[in-house]
């Protein structure tokens, strides 16, 4: 008796995005999760990149035993991310380009694993769920070193901040194996569905709903009903005791779904040499990302923290490597978290107290270092209603320069309305209230 693979996948563009940068497959023996990321002629041809280096792994033959598919994945993972890097090279728009890949190759008995990104894996077995990867983020880092808590993970400013992705300098996958038994099921997804699914919620709809494609389907469906912000994929796979005898000619359906599907079914619609066409106002056709669905997460060329990666289930190649190399990749992870974090907070605004005036600063109220941008005119402190000056002492936080202007606006409105002032007069010196209609504090 022999175990046996039955698996699809489904991908949903969402509701925020303008196109669908995310790329699945779900093969005999070979299952893949990408989520490509850079806009409008990137992000997609990153992960269909990733796919279909590695889908042909997926061939007749025989299959592979443990080391040869640990190698076979690291090597075609190592092939997309070579090729990513030819793309930017011979296409600057395209610098950021890159995309997450998790993928399971079938061994017989048991799964290969490799993976880089925020991408997920998880098993179920005897009703309960597993993650079988580790997110290589920024903030995974923090809950690792205890910095922040689980619960802070989806709060956390820094959350899509990737520490590794294909696209990168030197970029080496975990890899480890995972044991299969007759009744496991298995799933990969993009972070659009662990992003916005509790686990729990996944962990139910995997245990009780026992065909495959439709526990796919509802799983995409709970993420489109959670507001869908990202592209969705996942991929199911069901392991089954067989009484057939494997033959190499013996042939299994592959399911391409997302930007890989597109590419291989319209093999003109992923051109990686392509020029946008322009529009008439001489801007970038296409789906161009708004600001409102732009993909805040960069590719960077930063090692992932190696020291708490998951034990593999038989002794990995990379151990030896490990015990070497650690010492310089928690150096290389604490200088680039500095680094990322240095970035973020020039990008902090909020208002603030200057002496006994009111200003805008860059920066995040009660860390050391904030600078005065501007002061703002005609405002003084001692006319803000106590009630609102607290809030002003301590910062109040803003998205950009605008919404900290308006955010002074609507103080200098509170102070006049506190002051019962007409509109050409104030009750405070140097608080000026002329075209303000202080009888509303909208």
């Amino acid at each position: 008796m022999t175990l046996a693979i039955r698996s699809v996948a489904q991908s949903h563009v969402g509701l925020v995005r303008q196109g669908n940068e995310d790329s699945g497959y779900a093969g005999p023996r070979l299952l893949v999760v990408a989520d490509g990321m850079g806009g409008h002629a990137a992000g997609e041809v990153a992960s269909a990149v990733a796919v279909e280096s590695l889908a042909v792994l997926d061939g007749p033959g025989p299959t592979p035993d443990d080391m040869d598919a640990d190698t076979a994945l690291t090597d075609a993972i190592a092939r997309a991310n070579q090729r990513i890097r030819d793309l930017v090279e011979a296409d600057p728009r395209r610098s950021g380009m890159g995309t997450t890949v998790t993928a399971l190759l079938w061994c017989g008995d048991s799964f290969s694993l490799a993976h880089i990104g925020d991408s997920r894996a998880y098993l179920l077995r005897d009703g309960e769920l597993g993650q079988l990867t580790r997110d290589h983020t920024y903030v995974q880092a923090l809950i690792d070193e205890g910095r922040i808590s689980e619960s802070e993970r989806e709060t956390h400013p820094a959350r899509s901040l990737l520490l590794q992705a294909l696209g990168g300098e030197d970029v080496v996958p975990d890899v480890a194996g995972v044991e299969a038994a007759d009744g496991d099921r298995l799933m990969l997804c993009s972070d659009g569905l662990s992003g916005v699914v509790p686990v729990d919620e996944i962990a139910g709809v995997l245990a009780s709903v026992a065909d495959p494609q439709a526990a796919a389907d509802e799983l995409v469906e709970l993420a489109v009903a959670g507001g869908g912000p990202d592209n969705i994929t996942c991929v199911v796979a069901d392991i089954r005791a067989s009484t057939h005898v494997a033959q190499d000619d013996d042939t299994t359906e592959a399911h391409l779904v997302g930007a890989a599907a597109i590419g291989a079914a319209h093999p003109d619609a992923l051109r990686y040499d392509e020029e946008p066409e322009a529009d008439a106002d001489g801007t970038d056709g296409g789906t161009a990302d708004s600001a409102s669905t732009a993909d805040p997460r960069e590719v960077k060329d930063v090692d992932a923290d190696e020291a708490e990666r998951y034990a593999p289930r038989r002794p990995s190649r990379t151990r030896i490597a490990l015990a070497v190399t650690l010492a310089l990749v928690l150096i290389g992870l604490v200088g680039f978290g500095l680094r990322q974090l240095a970035l973020w907070y020039d990008q902090q605004y909020f208002v603030g107290v200057e002496d006994d005036s009111v200003v805008i600063r860059q920066g995040v109220p009660g860390i050391p270092g904030s600078s005065v941008v501007s002061t703002v005119p005609d405002l003084p402190v001692d006319a803000i209603p106590e009630v609102y000056r607290e809030d002003v002492d301590a910062g109040i936080r803003a998205d950009d320069i605008t919404d900290a202007t308006e955010i002074a606006e609507r103080v200098r409105r509170e102070a006049c309305r506190a002051s019962n002032a007409g509109p050409e007069i104030s009750g405070f010196p140097g608080l000026d209230c002329s075209g303000l209609q202080t009888g509303s504090t909208s």
